[in-house]
């Protein structure tokens, strides 16, 4: 809802749909708020950024292996080469850039992304159709629950053992939102 806000003028500037999925209300992540804000940031300013107008971005969240959380960031946007994929997470590597494209950013943005997510003990990765949009798929780690391992379906390094979480708070089930406990 935060990043939301944050990006509300450049979403209306497009005439974006954005629609948001939560499985469960009452679920809750163990994870520093800050940084896991930064990630969101990023990866729904990167959705808006790269939308077609009058698009849509699509933000699903829901439980994944025991311990983690898989969140989606979908958008109907350019998309990107499959040769692409997996160089975007590389410093300063901007997929497709080109005069023509006017897109601004340094190519840091999923570089901080995933460095987040790896010092959580969590991984993300990316999907796309060139021309059709993009996917970035990434986990958080469940509050409450004891996680065996980080490894999501899909190609990616082993991330650290994360630290022990503690029991989640009981959420308000009549506006579904990912709540993010603070480390510490």
């Amino acid at each position: 809802d935060e990043a939301l806000a944050l990006l509300r003028e450049r979403v209306e500037a497009k005439d974006l749909q954005v629609t948001r999925s939560i499985d469960d209300p009452a679920l809750a992540v163990r994870a520093d708020r800050d940084k896991i804000l930064q990630v969101f940031l990023n990866l729904l300013g990167n959705a808006v950024k790269f939308s077609h107008e009058r698009g849509s971005v699509a933000i699903v969240a829901r439980r994944g292996k025991p311990g983690f959380v898989v969140v989606q960031v979908k958008n109907q946007g350019v998309g990107i080469a499959k040769e692409d994929l997996e160089k975007i997470f590389d410093r300063f590597y901007q997929a497709g850039r080109g005069p023509a494209r006017g897109v601004e950013g340094t190519g840091i943005g999923l570089t901080i992304v995933r460095n987040i997510l790896r010092l959580h003990g969590c991984v993300v990765h990316a999907s796309s159709e060139p021309g059709e949009g993009t996917v970035l798929t990434f986990t958080l780690p469940v509050a409450g629950e004891r996680v065996e391992e980080a490894r999501v379906p899909f190609p990616a390094e082993r991330p650290p053992d994360p630290p022990r979480n503690s029991p989640a708070p009981r959420g308000d089930a009549e506006r579904p939102r990912l709540r993010i406990i603070r480390r510490g």
